[in-house]
């Protein structure tokens, strides 16, 4: 296993290349690329690892991740980039430490396995997102994103892609929000406890904010897979529900559904929590109904 090592500050002004394998290791003081010019660095079936604590990428510089091992990226310290792109074609990127970006990820292809770790994006733009390229939320990791106005999706998933999409509609309110997905519906709603066996889109998506401003006003869009509907689900009847901390309660939405995307959309949202998909006969006519007391 080769071993690139650097201690030092410098400043790129061409591309370089890594691979057979290797380890890119940060220590000492920091590594700052700095260029206006686009530097591109390769990481090719090499690891990341840094153990500095002032170290970034910066300027039009851009790391891309390649290769057809797995890739870890940690340390001791988060890692910042300005731009980061992931293009791998096997396995998959995976977090031992939080990640940010600054200024672009670009998912093209190959996941981000985050685990326990979080993704920042900020104010940053996201390119890409798909069945073959997501950020995965395998653990209590969350993908982070501060959204102003309009549309932000969040490519996330677990086993599978199952993206959310959040819509700021407040003129005088921003947050930072959170997104992860567990491939179950759980009484508690934590993805931890007892599984329901209710009909159900088989994902939960947690979701929240960080200052929790009862003037947020969101449009949220969730989206899953026909092979994902379990225990007698019904697409026609279905509906968007949300844990509230003890029990699960019905929201509603509106249902649109394509040959190959399933999704339901719910506006005026400023309490956020977990959300999953029902189609359980005992919520009717939106009214509250307690699915702990027909579980």
């Amino acid at each position: 296993m080769k071993k690139i090592i650097f201690t030092v500050v410098f400043v790129v002004i061409c591309t370089m290349s890594f691979s057979q394998n290797a380890n890119f290791i940060i220590t000492g003081s920091s590594l700052k690329i700095i260029n206006s010019g686009g530097v591109k660095l390769l990481l090719d079936n090499t690891n990341f690892e840094n153990n500095a604590s002032d170290s970034s990428i910066q300027g039009q510089s851009e790391f891309i991740i390649t290769g057809i091992n797995s890739t870890t990226m940690g340390g001791s310290f988060s890692n910042n980039f300005q731009n980061l792109q992931i293009n791998k074609s096997g396995s998959a990127v995976m977090l031992s430490h939080h990640l940010n970006v600054s200024n672009l990820l670009t998912l093209t292809s190959g996941n981000i396995d985050i685990g326990s770790n979080d993704l920042n994006l900020g104010t940053a733009n996201l390119v890409g997102g798909s069945d073959n390229s997501y950020v995965k939320t395998s653990g209590t990791g969350v993908l982070k994103r501060h959204l102003i106005t309009g549309d932000q999706a969040f490519p996330v998933g677990n086993a599978t892609y199952n993206p959310a999409i959040l819509t700021n509609n407040s003129s005088t309110s921003s947050d930072t929000f959170n997104v992860r997905v567990t491939d179950n519906v759980t009484l508690d709603g934590t993805g931890l406890g007892i599984t329901l066996q209710h009909p159900f889109v088989n994902r939960s998506w947690s979701v929240g904010a960080t200052k929790l401003d009862e003037n947020n006003n969101v449009t949220l869009r969730l989206h899953w897979e026909e092979e994902h509907e379990i225990n007698g689900f019904n697409k026609a009847n279905s509906f968007m529900v949300r844990h509230d901390g003890k029990n699960w309660e019905k929201l509603g939405g509106v249902l649109a559904s394509t040959f190959d995307n399933n999704s339901h959309t719910v506006t005026d949202i400023n309490h956020f929590s977990t959300f999953s998909i029902s189609s359980h006969p005992l919520f009717i006519s939106n009214v509250l109904h307690r699915i702990n007391k027909i579980y």
